[in-house]
């Protein structure tokens, strides 16, 4: 996992509500989400895979199904805010004259 593959995996809009539907549920099987989102399964088994590579999901098999299960990040992806992670001390940089 790198941060090229975070940033491509998150750029697309169906792979957000992904995560957000994630944030909502601990894990959901892959037809669910599919119907969730309104797309066909393998499409949704195409983002998913994009995902997993990104190391933001894990797909688990339960029985016969394949459940999709967020890895941790969902929380930080959806809900922090821009630049909450920056150091205060990096803002000041911009704003401090020598």
């Amino acid at each position: 996992m790198t941060f090229n593959d975070i940033a491509i995996a998150i750029a697309n809009e169906t792979r957000l509500r992904i995560l957000a539907i994630l944030d909502e549920h601990e894990a959901i099987e892959i037809g669910a989400l599919a119907r969730a989102l309104g797309i066909a399964a393998s499409t949704a088994t195409h983002h998913i895979a994009r995902l997993e590579h990104a190391g933001l999901v894990a797909r688990v098999r339960c029985g016969r199904s394949a459940l999709v299960e967020s890895l941790g990040w969902v929380e930080i992806l959806v809900h922090r805010k821009p630049f909450e992670r920056i150091p205060e001390s990096t803002h000041r940089l911009e704003t401090a004259r020598p």
